[in-house]
């Protein structure tokens, strides 16, 4: 998808993402997309694939959420959006090809984390339709990143609104990696 600075486009073609224990996601009446998790679970989603290139983007969705409970109180608890790749084996916002230095964690490669100096939201408990949003970087030419409607570490019910799910490319470029330190070359 080619967006220009600033232009907006809306995110159709979700899929329900792999289903585990406890999970049921489909399409509400009003066709929100709709996740109820009544097990234990990592994430239950809806997820969408765009090809995008480099650049600063913002996820938009409106969410409602029932009963939502989460018995941590991580970043990554509750319902909100993520963005995610097969392709990017490390963690944290820069990507590395080498197998060498794969994140550890299954849970985090891939995940394309949102900026520094913003907030992820999450909603957890009950909350009628509240907007939120996920904002992240591309550090890539292009590649396919899978947008996701996630309910995660969490049990309750999660809808998202399909007319408000919406992507805005904020900038074309990116911010640069802060400097490296040389190594300093120590002789026998």
């Amino acid at each position: 998808m080619h967006l220009e600075k600033d232009a907006k486009a809306g995110i159709t073609n979700w899929a329900p993402g792999t289903e585990i224990g406890g999970v049921v996601a489909d399409k509400s009446a009003d066709a929100a997309l709709h996740l109820k998790v009544t097990g234990a679970t990592s994430a239950a989603s809806w997820n969408s694939t765009l090809w995008l290139e480099e650049g600063r983007y913002r996820l938009e969705a409106r969410v409602k959420t029932r009963g939502v409970r989460s018995d941590g109180d991580g970043t990554n608890n509750g319902a909100g959006l993520r963005v995610w790749t097969p392709r990017k084996a490390s963690a944290g916002a820069s990507w590395s090809w080498s197998p060498l230095q794969a994140a550890r964690d299954p849970q985090i490669r891939g995940v394309i984390p949102v900026m520094t100096n913003t907030v992820q939201r999450r909603l957890v408990g009950n909350n009628d339709w509240t907007t939120i949003s996920h904002d992240f970087e591309l550090r890539q030419p292009i590649a396919d990143l899978q947008i996701q409607c996630v309910l995660e570490n969490s049990t309750g019910e999660a809808w998202f609104d399909t007319s408000s799910l919406q992507i805005q490319r904020r900038s074309k470029t990116v911010a640069a990696d802060p400097p490296r330190r040389p190594t300093p070359i120590r002789s026998p």
